[in-house]
């Protein structure tokens, strides 16, 4: 069930951990992560408004924004260790009080 900040539920979606095609997209188009990206027709699972997922306040630049910060320290760090940092990954979700 896909609810938004405030509790209402906004639809129903079968995956856990959907792929969101585009996050700059003020609708977004929810894929299965583990389908083939040439087949999206097929595994397109629901579309959502990101104004009914993020918290008020909470924009996908301010995701980005923290996320590329976050970036600079991993990096820093292992070029302090004489390594390069070449893959990441991040996940992010909302707690039911829009934290």
């Amino acid at each position: 069930m896909i609810k938004n900040q405030r509790g209402e539920q906004r639809g129903t979606i079968s995956l856990d951990d959907p792929f969101i095609a585009n996050p700059r997209d003020e609708i977004w188009k929810l894929f299965h992560p583990k389908e083939p990206s040439w087949n999206k027709a097929a595994n397109l699972h629901a579309e959502i408004s990101s104004r009914d997922i993020l918290p008020e306040g909470i924009t996908v630049e301010k995701i980005e924004s923290l996320l590329r910060r976050i970036g600079l320290v991993l990096e820093g760090a292992w070029a302090q260790l004489g390594c390069h940092l070449i893959d990441f990954k991040i996940e992010m979700g909302i707690t039911a009080d829009g934290r």
